[in-house]
């Protein structure tokens, strides 16, 4: 049905413009069709990718104590069960570090001070990342 309405307008376009011949018209039309096609894939195209880049989000951590400090990270599975992540930070004094490229999702942390050769847990909490976000913390 689409392809008959383009022939429709083709002839259409051929009786309203009588100096040209028919098979200029042919051609500036296709022309056309093809630039519209190539307008309308792109945008699509851009679209996906922004999607792609925006989806995870950065969690960052800054350590404005004495005290050089070890941040653990783990991902809430469910209301009772963690999965800790792979990588934890250690932050020297007055450092700012970052997890990125995380799935937003809720995270739970933990925060370990150095105590007589030991680690001592100093904080805890949890915290909700959201898409294309970049949460900043700072420990005092």
């Amino acid at each position: 049905m689409k392809t008959l309405s383009i022939y429709l307008l083709v002839i259409q376009i051929q009786l309203a413009l009588p100096a040209q011949t028919p098979q200029n018209t042919l051609v500036e039309s296709g022309k056309i069709f093809v630039e519209l096609v190539k307008i309308f894939k792109k945008d699509q195209a851009q679209s996906g990718l922004l999607l792609q880049e925006n989806s995870t989000a950065d969690l960052c951590f800054t350590n404005s104590t004495t005290e050089n400090l070890l941040i653990e990270l783990s991902r809430k599975i469910s209301d009772s069960s963690y999965k800790n992540l792979p990588v934890s930070i250690s932050l020297t004094i007055n450092a700012h570090e970052c997890f990125l490229e995380l799935t937003p999702t809720v995270y739970h942390y933990k925060v370990f001070k150095k105590f007589n050769g030991t680690q001592q847990l100093s904080l805890e909490g949890e915290l909700k990342l959201k898409l294309n976000e970049k949460m900043e913390r700072e420990i005092k």
